[in-house]
């Protein structure tokens, strides 16, 4: 681990038994913890979220079926008893160009929760279930809950 942009990365003081890659003045904790938008910052944020969320820490894996190669989309899912809930979804763009892929079985609108793009609170409306994903893009989106249709008691 490259601590900061010290000679021995600040893992020593003392000869290193691997050597010391030559990006450590640009490439270490320390710089990643003052860069919004390094790699460092955005598994942070998905700690954080993972926390913050029943869905991400105990829901249920739900894979979605996608029309596209290069992406993996599935839900987690917190139900409750009384058949409210809460679901999260996860789509990730595998490929290095734009994509668009349909995902039939969501419907539900959501906000875009983390993505390394600057789209967090984005607005997603699933268009005949389809979905933009940037290059290398993945995207938590919550979804709103859909309506619950009961039954007229008998």
């Amino acid at each position: 681990m490259q601590w900061d942009g010290a000679p021995q990365a600040g893992f020593t003081t003392g000869l290193p038994w691997l050597p010391v890659s030559q990006t450590v003045p640009t490439v270490n904790v320390q710089q990643a913890s003052g860069d919004p938008s390094s790699l460092f910052q955005l598994y942070r944020r998905l700690i954080r979220l993972r926390k913050s969320m029943p869905a991400l820490l105990h829901g249920a894996y739900v894979p979605c079926e996608c029309d596209h190669q290069d992406v993996v989309v599935f839900l987690r899912r917190d139900e409750r008893e009384d058949g409210s809930g809460h679901q999260v979804l996860t789509a990730v763009n595998f490929s290095g160009h734009q994509t668009v892929c349909s995902v039939p079985a969501v419907r539900s609108e959501g906000t875009i929760l983390l993505s390394p793009y600057a789209r967090q609170n984005q607005q997603i409306s699933w268009h005949r279930g389809r979905l933009d994903l940037q290059p290398d893009e993945a995207v938590v989106v919550e979804l709103k809950p859909e309506p619950v249709h009961l039954l007229p008691n008998g």
